[in-house]
């Protein structure tokens, strides 16, 4: 933060840009060098779409490279907040509280740790899961006596262990935040990185979940997806993800659940985007599989038989309407059904898609209710009857004395 700007910068170390295409490169459907695309995938929609959004905020993003060796981009947003720097009494509220960090490679380059100890909050970094009570019982025998601890998890997802810590909560109050991709339904908060959350933001966070914690009246912590900043939203863990899940419209009969699907997309945050999507309606993960390019797409329709595959219509070595050429071609039946999900959106890709061989198009940003409504749109009933036989979408519409094997095909 300087003055009464909040400025972000972010460098990278590559092949640069020529200063006569600073003002080229924020333009939609640009890119500084047309070979680009063709390597490494893109619609050159990444920048345009940032700099609308930042301007939409009132601020202004403005970039500088030396070409063959950096590119750096400046954001500057106008603060019109006070700066909050008195951080006493959420350091009181954390009084006889310990944070335990649980990472397989415990390190202290992480800003946010390191601010938290510079405020005499005690901060531990282990291993593994099975080495926190062991860090429990020395932070309690330090204690005064007669002093009761509580102690703040913070795991990382990969390192959860659902026995060990119904064990340690049995032994300690404490509270669980994950951080990570796979987000545990135990967690009472989820953040993609600590190390990416403001300080100054994530101090007050953990005060009030230590002063809830202390008072015995813990609330659902959240986690908003696009920023990463934890919030408190006032909901009980009971009316969580399966809440969520159960109010969505099912009326169709499908059965998410069976649904095996393919993502086509070599953005990994479009992947992990779509893949929570898909998780919400109840797809299991077991049953998403993840590629980053067209040709690895075709190989993986004709390996494994897929329901729904989400094809991004702009990847490298092979881009989505070939590949959809290629998995549709001589295909008498409806499975696997395509669907375009791109940034393109005017009608000549809509005509491309379909002569592709796609099922339909959805443009990007997405959201779950567009997803849902666009899987209740295909038309289910309409498999042949080996098809019908040897799937299970619709629910009592198997035929009896089949072996139910999953919506996709057990055999052609």
């Amino acid at each position: 933060m300087t003055g009464t700007n909040i400025v972000f910068k972010v460098k990278d170390y590559g092949t640069g840009i020529s200063p006569d295409n600073y003002e080229m490169i924020f333009e939609p459907f640009h890119q500084e060098n047309r070979n680009t695309s063709t390597i490494y995938g893109g619609t050159g929609l990444g920048l345009p779409i940032t700099k609308k959004l930042v301007e939409t905020m009132g601020g202004v993003i403005s970039v500088e490279s030396k070409v063959g060796q950096w590119t750096e981009f400046t954001v500057k947003f106008p603060f019109h907040g006070r700066e909050v720097t008195d951080f006493s009494s959420h350091v009181n509220r954390m009084a006889n509280t310990s944070v335990l960090v649980v990472v397989a490679r415990p390190t202290t380059d992480c800003p946010v740790i390191k601010w938290l100890r510079d405020q005499r909050i005690t901060v531990e970094l282990i291993a593994s899961y099975d080495e926190m009570e062991a860090t429990a019982q020395a932070i309690t025998a330090r204690a005064p006596e007669g002093e009761q601890q509580y102690f703040i998890l913070l795991v990382h997802d990969e390192a959860f262990d659902e026995s060990l810590h119904h064990k340690f909560v049995s032994n300690y109050p404490s509270q669980l935040i994950t951080f990570g991709y796979k987000n545990n339904e135990v967690s009472a908060a989820h953040v993609h990185s600590p190390c990416r959350v403001f300080p100054s933001l994530f101090l007050p966070i953990l005060g009030d979940l230590s002063a809830r914690l202390k008072t015995g009246k813990v609330e659902r912590i959240d986690t908003t997806l696009h920023s990463s900043i934890l919030v408190i939203n006032k909901q009980t863990p009971a009316k969580s993800e399966t809440a969520l899940s159960s109010s969505l419209p099912m009326d169709s009969g499908l059965v998410y659940d069976q649904l095996k699907v393919l993502i086509a997309e070599d953005n990994r945050v479009n992947q992990r985007v779509l893949t929570k999507t898909l998780q919400r309606l109840g797809i299991t993960t077991n049953n998403i599989d993840i590629v980053d390019n067209g040709l690895k797409a075709v190989n993986a329709a004709s390996e494994k038989s897929y329901d729904i595959i989400f094809m991004d219509m702009e990847m490298p070595v092979m881009n989505g309407l070939l590949a959809c050429r290629e998995i549709t071609k001589n295909k008498v039946r409806l499975l696997p059904v395509v669907v375009f999900v791109t940034a393109h959106a005017m009608e000549t890709f809509r005509t491309e898609a379909r002569n592709a061989g796609g099922f339909n198009f959805i443009s990007k940003p997405f959201n779950l209710e567009k997803i849902d409504s666009l899987i209740k749109s295909v038309p289910w009933d309409s498999l042949t009857e080996t098809e019908r036989r040897s799937q299970s979408v619709l629910v009592g519409k198997t035929t009896t004395g089949s072996d139910s094997c999953s919506l996709s095909l057990c055999s052609s």
